[in-house]
Protein backbone atom coordinates (compact mmCIF):
# COMPACT_ATOMS: atom_id res chain seq x y z
CA UNK A 1 0.00 0.00 0.00
CA UNK A 2 1.12 3.56 -0.76
CA UNK A 3 1.66 5.27 2.61
CA UNK A 4 0.99 8.71 1.17
CA UNK A 5 -2.37 7.61 -0.18
CA UNK A 6 -3.22 6.21 3.25
CA UNK A 7 -2.31 9.47 4.99
CA UNK A 8 -4.35 11.45 2.46
CA UNK A 9 -7.24 9.04 3.04
CA UNK A 10 -7.06 9.49 6.82
CA UNK A 11 -6.66 13.28 6.94
CA UNK A 12 -9.54 13.85 4.51
CA UNK A 13 -12.09 11.71 6.35
CA UNK A 14 -15.06 13.43 8.00
CA UNK A 15 -14.66 13.87 11.78
CA UNK A 16 -10.94 13.05 11.74
CA UNK A 17 -8.66 15.90 12.82
CA UNK A 18 -5.06 16.09 14.04
CA UNK A 19 -5.84 15.70 17.79
CA UNK A 20 -7.63 12.40 17.08
CA UNK A 21 -4.75 10.85 15.13
CA UNK A 22 -2.32 10.63 18.06
CA UNK A 23 -4.51 8.17 20.04
CA UNK A 24 -5.05 6.11 16.86
CA UNK A 25 -1.29 5.81 16.33
CA UNK A 26 -0.73 4.93 20.00
CA UNK A 27 -3.17 2.02 19.79
CA UNK A 28 -2.69 0.84 16.20
CA UNK A 29 1.01 1.56 15.61
CA UNK A 30 1.20 3.21 12.19
CA UNK A 31 -0.84 4.43 9.25
CA UNK A 32 -1.17 0.92 7.81
CA UNK A 33 -2.51 -0.27 11.16
CA UNK A 34 -5.09 2.52 11.20
CA UNK A 35 -6.23 1.75 7.65
CA UNK A 36 -6.55 -2.00 8.27
CA UNK A 37 -8.26 -1.66 11.66
CA UNK A 38 -11.59 -3.42 12.11
CA UNK A 39 -14.49 -1.94 14.07
CA UNK A 40 -13.65 -3.78 17.29
CA UNK A 41 -10.07 -2.50 17.23
CA UNK A 42 -11.31 1.10 16.97
CA UNK A 43 -13.60 0.91 19.98
CA UNK A 44 -12.27 2.24 23.25
CA UNK A 45 -9.68 4.56 21.68
CA UNK A 46 -9.64 7.97 23.33
CA UNK A 47 -11.62 10.55 21.33
CA UNK A 48 -12.92 8.01 18.82
CA UNK A 49 -16.70 7.74 18.91
CA UNK A 50 -19.37 6.38 16.59
CA UNK A 51 -18.96 9.14 13.98
CA UNK A 52 -15.19 8.64 13.81
CA UNK A 53 -15.53 4.85 13.64
CA UNK A 54 -17.99 5.13 10.74
CA UNK A 55 -15.49 7.32 8.87
CA UNK A 56 -12.55 5.01 9.57
CA UNK A 57 -14.45 1.96 8.32
CA UNK A 58 -14.83 3.60 4.90
CA UNK A 59 -11.72 2.25 3.16
CA UNK A 60 -12.36 3.91 -0.22
CA UNK A 61 -9.10 5.48 -1.47
CA UNK A 62 -10.52 7.26 -4.52
CA UNK A 63 -10.62 10.68 -2.82
CA UNK A 64 -7.01 10.25 -1.66
CA UNK A 65 -5.91 9.33 -5.18
CA UNK A 66 -7.78 12.31 -6.61
CA UNK A 67 -5.96 14.66 -4.20
CA UNK A 68 -2.61 13.03 -4.97
CA UNK A 69 -3.16 13.61 -8.70
CA UNK A 70 -4.24 17.20 -8.05
CA UNK A 71 -1.11 17.88 -5.99
CA UNK A 72 1.10 16.40 -8.69
CA UNK A 73 -0.65 18.54 -11.29
CA UNK A 74 0.17 21.65 -9.27
CA UNK A 75 3.85 20.72 -9.21
CA UNK A 76 3.54 20.35 -5.43
CA UNK A 77 4.21 17.39 -3.14
CA UNK A 78 3.03 15.86 0.12
CA UNK A 79 5.02 15.50 3.34
CA UNK A 80 3.71 12.90 5.78
CA UNK A 81 4.31 12.63 9.51
CA UNK A 82 6.35 9.43 9.22
CA UNK A 83 8.55 10.69 6.36
CA UNK A 84 12.24 10.99 7.23
CA UNK A 85 12.19 14.47 5.67
CA UNK A 86 9.26 15.71 7.79
CA UNK A 87 10.26 18.83 9.83
CA UNK A 88 11.41 17.69 13.25
CA UNK A 89 10.17 20.90 14.90
CA UNK A 90 6.59 20.12 13.84
CA UNK A 91 6.83 16.43 14.76
CA UNK A 92 6.99 17.37 18.45
CA UNK A 93 3.82 19.48 18.46
CA UNK A 94 0.97 18.26 20.68
CA UNK A 95 -1.24 18.01 17.58
CA UNK A 96 1.14 18.02 14.60
CA UNK A 97 -0.07 18.32 11.01
CA UNK A 98 0.09 14.70 9.88
CA UNK A 99 -0.01 15.77 6.22
CA UNK A 100 1.62 18.88 4.77
CA UNK A 101 0.97 20.03 1.21
CA UNK A 102 4.10 21.76 -0.10
CA UNK A 103 4.68 23.86 -3.19
CA UNK A 104 8.35 24.54 -3.77
CA UNK A 105 11.72 22.97 -3.16
CA UNK A 106 12.47 19.81 -1.19
CA UNK A 107 14.46 21.47 1.55
CA UNK A 108 16.35 20.06 4.51
CA UNK A 109 14.02 21.60 7.10
CA UNK A 110 16.16 20.59 10.07
CA UNK A 111 19.34 22.10 8.66
CA UNK A 112 18.17 25.71 8.63
CA UNK A 113 17.77 28.48 11.19
CA UNK A 114 14.15 29.60 10.69
CA UNK A 115 13.02 32.89 12.22
CA UNK A 116 9.37 33.88 11.82
CA UNK A 117 8.51 37.50 11.08
CA UNK A 118 4.87 38.42 11.65
CA UNK A 119 2.94 41.64 11.89
CA UNK A 120 -0.06 43.72 10.98
CA UNK A 121 -1.80 43.46 7.64
CA UNK A 122 -2.57 47.19 7.84
CA UNK A 123 1.05 48.15 8.38
CA UNK A 124 2.66 51.58 8.43
CA UNK A 125 5.51 52.83 6.27
CA UNK A 126 7.71 52.66 9.39
CA UNK A 127 6.76 49.02 10.00
CA UNK A 128 7.41 48.04 6.41
CA UNK A 129 10.79 49.82 6.33
CA UNK A 130 11.98 48.20 9.57
CA UNK A 131 10.77 44.78 8.38
CA UNK A 132 12.57 45.18 5.07
CA UNK A 133 15.86 46.15 6.72
CA UNK A 134 15.79 43.45 9.40
CA UNK A 135 14.65 40.62 7.11
CA UNK A 136 17.17 41.49 4.41
CA UNK A 137 20.00 41.44 6.97
CA UNK A 138 18.73 38.22 8.61
CA UNK A 139 18.54 36.49 5.23
CA UNK A 140 22.02 37.68 4.25
CA UNK A 141 23.30 36.18 7.50
CA UNK A 142 21.97 32.69 6.82
CA UNK A 143 18.57 32.87 8.51
CA UNK A 144 15.53 31.43 6.74
CA UNK A 145 12.73 33.98 7.03
CA UNK A 146 9.35 32.38 7.77
CA UNK A 147 5.97 34.09 7.57
CA UNK A 148 2.34 33.69 6.51
CA UNK A 149 2.25 35.48 3.12
CA UNK A 150 -0.48 37.82 4.36
CA UNK A 151 -0.77 41.45 3.32
CA UNK A 152 1.46 43.96 5.06
CA UNK A 153 4.40 42.84 7.20
CA UNK A 154 4.30 39.18 6.10
CA UNK A 155 4.62 40.02 2.41
CA UNK A 156 7.45 42.48 3.06
CA UNK A 157 9.32 39.82 5.07
CA UNK A 158 9.17 37.29 2.21
CA UNK A 159 10.11 39.85 -0.46
CA UNK A 160 13.09 41.10 1.54
CA UNK A 161 14.43 37.57 2.00
CA UNK A 162 14.09 36.92 -1.74
CA UNK A 163 15.80 40.24 -2.50
CA UNK A 164 18.71 39.04 -0.36
CA UNK A 165 18.99 35.93 -2.54
CA UNK A 166 17.88 33.67 0.31
CA UNK A 167 15.18 31.06 0.73
CA UNK A 168 11.93 31.84 2.52
CA UNK A 169 9.10 29.65 3.84
CA UNK A 170 5.40 30.57 3.91
CA UNK A 171 2.67 28.83 5.90
CA UNK A 172 -0.80 29.25 4.39
CA UNK A 173 -4.27 29.38 5.90
CA UNK A 174 -5.90 27.83 2.82
CA UNK A 175 -5.35 25.07 0.27
CA UNK A 176 -2.06 24.94 -1.62
CA UNK A 177 -3.98 25.58 -4.86
CA UNK A 178 -5.30 28.94 -3.62
CA UNK A 179 -3.33 32.19 -3.52
CA UNK A 180 -4.44 34.43 -0.67
CA UNK A 181 -4.45 37.35 -0.86
CA UNK A 182 -4.90 37.12 -4.67
CA UNK A 183 -2.47 39.97 -5.35
CA UNK A 184 0.33 37.78 -3.97
CA UNK A 185 0.24 35.42 -6.95
CA UNK A 186 3.65 36.61 -8.17
CA UNK A 187 5.07 36.36 -4.65
CA UNK A 188 3.75 32.80 -4.30
CA UNK A 189 5.51 31.80 -7.52
CA UNK A 190 8.77 33.33 -6.33
CA UNK A 191 8.56 31.60 -2.94
CA UNK A 192 7.94 28.25 -4.66
CA UNK A 193 11.04 28.80 -6.81
CA UNK A 194 13.29 29.86 -3.95
CA UNK A 195 11.90 28.24 -0.83
CA UNK A 196 8.52 26.69 -0.10
CA UNK A 197 4.90 27.42 0.70
CA UNK A 198 3.11 24.82 2.81
CA UNK A 199 -0.23 24.17 4.44
CA UNK A 200 -2.03 21.44 6.35
CA UNK A 201 -5.33 22.31 4.64
CA UNK A 202 -6.26 20.12 1.65
CA UNK A 203 -6.60 21.56 -1.85
CA UNK A 204 -9.72 23.65 -2.34
CA UNK A 205 -9.89 24.88 1.27
CA UNK A 206 -10.86 28.59 1.22
CA UNK A 207 -9.05 31.07 3.50
CA UNK A 208 -11.61 30.93 6.31
CA UNK A 209 -10.87 33.13 9.32
CA UNK A 210 -10.81 30.08 11.62
CA UNK A 211 -7.88 28.63 9.62
CA UNK A 212 -5.40 31.34 10.53
CA UNK A 213 -4.97 30.61 14.26
CA UNK A 214 -4.34 26.99 13.23
CA UNK A 215 -1.78 28.22 10.67
CA UNK A 216 -0.17 30.51 13.27
CA UNK A 217 0.69 27.60 15.57
CA UNK A 218 2.73 26.05 12.73
CA UNK A 219 4.63 29.30 12.09
CA UNK A 220 5.55 29.46 15.78
CA UNK A 221 6.39 25.76 16.12
CA UNK A 222 8.49 25.56 12.95
CA UNK A 223 10.62 28.60 13.84
CA UNK A 224 13.41 28.96 16.38
CA UNK A 225 12.26 32.48 17.17
CA UNK A 226 9.48 34.91 16.27
CA UNK A 227 9.92 38.61 15.49
CA UNK A 228 6.79 40.75 15.91
CA UNK A 229 6.54 44.01 13.95
CA UNK A 230 3.36 46.03 14.59
CA UNK A 231 0.59 44.14 16.34
CA UNK A 232 -2.55 45.02 18.22
CA UNK A 233 -2.71 43.55 21.71
CA UNK A 234 -5.43 41.14 20.56
CA UNK A 235 -4.65 39.97 17.06
CA UNK A 236 -3.52 37.02 14.99
CA UNK A 237 0.04 38.31 15.25
CA UNK A 238 -0.20 38.37 19.04
CA UNK A 239 -1.55 34.80 18.99
CA UNK A 240 1.52 33.66 17.04
CA UNK A 241 3.76 35.25 19.69
CA UNK A 242 1.81 33.51 22.45
CA UNK A 243 2.10 30.17 20.64
CA UNK A 244 5.85 30.74 20.47
CA UNK A 245 6.12 31.57 24.18
CA UNK A 246 4.08 28.50 25.13
CA UNK A 247 6.44 26.33 23.09
CA UNK A 248 9.60 27.82 24.59
CA UNK A 249 10.62 29.77 21.49
CA UNK A 250 12.46 33.10 21.50
CA UNK A 251 10.25 36.13 20.89
CA UNK A 252 11.47 39.53 19.70
CA UNK A 253 9.44 42.70 19.21
CA UNK A 254 10.10 45.97 17.41
CA UNK A 255 9.00 49.06 19.37
CA UNK A 256 6.66 51.43 17.57
CA UNK A 257 4.67 54.63 17.86
CA UNK A 258 3.12 54.76 21.35
CA UNK A 259 0.02 56.52 19.97
CA UNK A 260 -0.89 53.68 17.58
CA UNK A 261 -3.00 50.61 18.33
CA UNK A 262 -0.64 48.57 16.13
CA UNK A 263 2.18 49.19 18.61
CA UNK A 264 0.39 48.01 21.74
CA UNK A 265 0.94 44.30 21.13
CA UNK A 266 4.70 44.76 20.70
CA UNK A 267 4.99 47.08 23.70
CA UNK A 268 3.02 44.67 25.89
CA UNK A 269 5.33 41.81 24.94
CA UNK A 270 8.41 43.91 25.74
CA UNK A 271 7.06 45.33 29.03
CA UNK A 272 5.89 41.93 30.27
CA UNK A 273 9.30 40.38 29.60
CA UNK A 274 7.88 38.02 27.01
CA UNK A 275 9.89 39.53 24.17
CA UNK A 276 13.34 40.97 23.71
CA UNK A 277 13.40 44.44 22.17
CA UNK A 278 14.75 44.31 18.61
CA UNK A 279 15.87 47.41 16.73
CA UNK A 280 17.96 45.67 14.09
CA UNK A 281 18.91 42.21 12.85
CA UNK A 282 21.94 42.05 15.13
CA UNK A 283 19.65 42.08 18.19
CA UNK A 284 18.30 38.76 16.90
CA UNK A 285 21.46 37.29 15.38
CA UNK A 286 23.42 37.55 18.63
CA UNK A 287 21.07 34.95 20.14
CA UNK A 288 22.07 32.43 17.46
CA UNK A 289 25.78 33.03 16.92
CA UNK A 290 26.65 29.41 17.76
CA UNK A 291 24.00 27.97 15.40
CA UNK A 292 24.99 30.21 12.50
CA UNK A 293 28.66 29.45 13.06
CA UNK A 294 28.01 25.72 12.65
CA UNK A 295 25.72 25.89 9.63
CA UNK A 296 26.93 24.76 6.22
CA UNK A 297 26.42 28.05 4.40
CA UNK A 298 27.78 29.24 1.06
CA UNK A 299 30.36 32.00 1.35
CA UNK A 300 27.80 34.61 0.33
CA UNK A 301 25.56 33.44 3.17
CA UNK A 302 28.13 33.64 5.95
CA UNK A 303 26.95 35.46 9.08
CA UNK A 304 27.58 39.18 8.94
CA UNK A 305 27.72 41.70 11.74
CA UNK A 306 24.95 44.17 11.16
CA UNK A 307 25.26 47.56 12.75
CA UNK A 308 22.20 49.55 13.74
CA UNK A 309 21.27 51.91 10.96
CA UNK A 310 20.59 55.57 11.37
CA UNK A 311 17.49 56.39 9.36
CA UNK A 312 18.10 59.73 7.70
CA UNK A 313 15.34 62.29 7.54
CA UNK A 314 13.54 62.37 4.23
CA UNK A 315 14.85 64.90 1.79
CA UNK A 316 13.72 66.25 -1.52
CA UNK A 317 14.53 64.21 -4.60
CA UNK A 318 15.23 67.46 -6.48
CA UNK A 319 19.02 67.76 -6.85
CA UNK A 320 20.61 70.87 -5.41
CA UNK A 321 23.03 73.02 -7.33
CA UNK A 322 25.92 71.72 -5.27
CA UNK A 323 25.23 68.10 -6.27
CA UNK A 324 27.24 66.70 -9.13
CA UNK A 325 26.18 63.96 -11.46
CA UNK A 326 28.01 60.73 -10.73
CA UNK A 327 28.56 58.35 -13.59
CA UNK A 328 27.09 54.97 -12.60
CA UNK A 329 29.60 52.15 -12.67
CA UNK A 330 28.69 49.40 -15.09
CA UNK A 331 27.96 46.22 -13.09
CA UNK A 332 29.81 42.95 -13.62
CA UNK A 333 28.45 39.42 -13.70
CA UNK A 334 30.98 38.68 -10.93
CA UNK A 335 29.12 40.99 -8.50
CA UNK A 336 28.26 39.23 -5.23
CA UNK A 337 24.54 39.93 -5.63
CA UNK A 338 24.46 37.69 -8.72
CA UNK A 339 26.34 34.78 -7.07
CA UNK A 340 23.27 32.71 -6.14
CA UNK A 341 21.52 32.99 -9.51
CA UNK A 342 21.16 29.94 -11.74
CA UNK A 343 22.68 29.79 -15.22
CA UNK A 344 19.54 30.99 -17.01
CA UNK A 345 19.22 33.99 -14.70
CA UNK A 346 22.90 34.83 -15.19
CA UNK A 347 22.36 34.82 -18.96
CA UNK A 348 19.52 37.30 -18.49
CA UNK A 349 21.73 39.50 -16.30
CA UNK A 350 24.53 39.38 -18.89
CA UNK A 351 22.12 40.68 -21.53
CA UNK A 352 20.68 43.40 -19.27
CA UNK A 353 24.17 44.58 -18.33
CA UNK A 354 24.56 45.53 -21.98
CA UNK A 355 21.09 46.99 -22.61
CA UNK A 356 17.43 46.95 -21.64
CA UNK A 357 15.65 44.09 -23.39
CA UNK A 358 12.18 42.95 -24.40
CA UNK A 359 11.01 39.66 -22.91
CA UNK A 360 11.11 38.02 -26.37
CA UNK A 361 14.79 38.93 -26.75
CA UNK A 362 15.43 37.60 -23.25
CA UNK A 363 13.80 34.28 -24.20
CA UNK A 364 16.00 33.94 -27.28
CA UNK A 365 19.19 35.01 -25.50
CA UNK A 366 18.73 32.63 -22.54
CA UNK A 367 17.09 29.80 -24.54
CA UNK A 368 14.00 29.90 -22.34
CA UNK A 369 10.31 29.43 -22.98
CA UNK A 370 8.03 32.39 -22.24
CA UNK A 371 6.87 30.70 -19.02
CA UNK A 372 10.43 29.96 -17.88
CA UNK A 373 11.58 33.50 -18.63
CA UNK A 374 8.56 34.94 -16.83
CA UNK A 375 9.26 32.86 -13.73
CA UNK A 376 12.96 33.80 -13.72
CA UNK A 377 12.22 37.51 -14.19
CA UNK A 378 9.56 37.45 -11.46
CA UNK A 379 12.04 36.09 -8.95
CA UNK A 380 14.72 38.56 -10.04
CA UNK A 381 12.23 41.43 -9.65
CA UNK A 382 11.49 40.32 -6.09
CA UNK A 383 15.22 40.14 -5.41
CA UNK A 384 15.50 43.74 -6.54
CA UNK A 385 17.76 42.92 -9.49
CA UNK A 386 15.55 43.95 -12.40
CA UNK A 387 12.57 46.21 -13.06
CA UNK A 388 9.76 45.67 -15.57
CA UNK A 389 9.11 48.70 -17.76
CA UNK A 390 6.18 49.38 -20.07
CA UNK A 391 5.89 47.12 -23.10
CA UNK A 392 7.47 44.05 -21.44
CA UNK A 393 10.89 45.71 -21.40
CA UNK A 394 13.22 44.79 -18.53
CA UNK A 395 16.07 46.88 -17.13
CA UNK A 396 18.83 46.02 -14.68
CA UNK A 397 18.82 47.79 -11.33
CA UNK A 398 22.34 49.20 -10.97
Amino acid sequence: MDRRELWLWLMNLPHIFSPKVGPLLERLGDIEGIYCAAEQQLRGIRGIGEAEIASLLDKDLSRARQIAAQIEGLGAYVLCYDDASYPDALRHLYDPPYVLYVRGERLNWDDMLPIAVVGARESTEYGRQVTDEICYDLAKSGVTVVSGMARGIDSVAHRSALRAGAKTVAFLGCGIDIVYPPENDTLMQAIAQNGAAMTEFPPGTPPYGKNFPIRNRLIAAFSRGVLVVEAKQRSGTASTAHWALENGKDVFAVPGDVTRENSKGCHHLIKSGGAKLAECAQDILEEYEYDLGHMDLPESGRPVIVEKRERPAARSRRPGREEKRVEKKKPSLDDERFAQLDEAQKKIIALLIERDAHVDEICRHASLSAAEAGAALTLMELMGLVTALAGKIYTLNV
